[in-house]
């Protein structure tokens, strides 16, 4: 059973980043793996009513767990732990409280059921580390630490290989070269290692005159992508990263909406709303130009926004809304008509004719509340990788 505490330090956890096994990965001073107990799980998918919040976890089944037999030392504040052998030579397996330390091994995530060595088992966590940590990070979690030098990479391989996808899927939304960018990322981030880049922030990168402080990797890189087309001179490139490969986002406006709106972190139901009001999702402006809420070009002057497809379109606005939120001071969750009215008077001022911008606003948002699983179908968001 978890107490209050323990709920608490759940709800504060980023969800985005707990792995399909329930592994979380939190970036701070040291990079620290925790492996979520079944029970932590059943919690966190309750709480985000989000039964996909590591989802190859069956909370239903009871799995074998191993006992352990704690040894403390009163004088040096050491915990020392003895594990017994299962059938598959599992060794020395740590359990503290009721959660696995996971074990890193040449940068590899290993799960607790794959770990078949004495020398990659730690059979000492220092206490005092664990909560000088778990300070920095506002976190009392009793779980083991994974140092930087421990790992080859910044993640493990599921991560790696969905930040290889997330650069593909936005290079082609862009129209920009991968492999350029991909190097051009490699160095700005030190391998992707960079403690700027590991906490969502890279000073070279910027957007709509505010400094990017990303919630998510996949945020931060959706920026950065963005800024090195916006301009590559800045990042020591030329026009020769631009492509043209005929990359088609495809008519799956409603579920690009929701992807842009995870990664970004604004409502899927107000981007809806805008866009239907703007364009209904037909007008010669989004069909021809791609572009979702009558975007104006750069410095907001004619003439339209030009973009390479639907998807570019839906990032663009999307960081709209974000710039938005942030000159009226509110919440980007905040979609209450009196945040949605302030919206619209920087992005449709009565000035220029819009007095039904507001009213039309408010009605498709209200009917995107009321009919959510009809337009983005109830499935899981997945963001920009692909």
């Amino acid at each position: 059973m978890l107490d209050e505490n323990r709920k608490a330090m759940l709800q504060r956890l980023d969800v985005k980043r707990i792995k399909p096994n329930g592994v979380i990965w939190i970036f701070g001073q040291e990079i620290r793996t925790y492996q979520l107990s079944k029970e932590d799980i059943r919690y966190l998918r309750w709480y985000h009513n989000d039964p996909e919040i590591a989802y190859e976890v069956d909370t239903r089944v009871q799995r074998q767990t191993y006992r352990v037999a704690e040894d403390r030392n009163r004088y040096n504040r050491n915990y020392r732990t003895k594990g017994k052998v299962n059938n598959n030579g599992l060794r020395n397996v740590v359990i503290i409280g009721s959660l696995v330390v996971s074990i890193v091994l040449g940068g590899t995530l290993l799960s607790h059921q794959a770990v078949a060595r004495d020398d990659i088992i730690k059979e000492t966590v220092n206490v005092e580390s664990q909560i000088a940590l778990a300070n920095n990070e506002e976190m009392q979690f009793d779980f083991g630490t994974v140092a930087k030098e421990d790992l080859t990479t910044v993640a493990d391989v599921s991560t790696e290989t969905h930040r290889i996808e997330t650069i593909k899927h936005l290079c082609d939304i862009y129209q920009v070269n991968y492999q350029t960018v991909y190097s051009k990322l490699k160095e700005i981030t030190n391998n992707f290692t960079n403690e700027g880049y590991l906490n969502g922030h890279l000073d070279i990168v910027t957007c709509k005159g505010y400094d990017v402080y990303a919630d998510s990797e996949d945020e931060l890189l959706t920026y950065t992508i963005r800024a090195i087309k916006q301009d590559p001179g800045r990042f020591n490139l030329d026009e020769s990263i631009y492509i043209h490969n005929g990359y088609d986002s495809g008519d799956d406006y409603y579920a690009q909406i929701s992807d842009v709106c995870e990664v970004l972190g604004v409502d899927r139901d107000l981007m809806y709303a805008i866009v239907n009001a703007e364009t209904s999702f037909n007008s010669e402006l989004f069909r021809t130009i791609n572009n979702p809420a009558g975007l104006r070009g750069i410095n907001g002057v004619d003439p339209w926004w030009v973009f390479e497809n639907k998807e570019e379109g839906f990032i663009e606005f999307g960081m709209e809304l974000v710039k938005y939120y942030k000159m009226v001071g509110a919440d980007r969750h905040d979609v209450s008509p009196d945040t949605v009215a302030k919206i619209g008077n920087i992005h449709a001022p009565l000035s220029d004719g819009n007095e039904n911008w507001l009213p039309n606003v408010l009605s498709g948002l209200e009917y995107a509340q009321n009919n959510e699983n009809e337009l983005f179908g109830g499935e899981e968001v997945h963001g920009l990788g692909r």
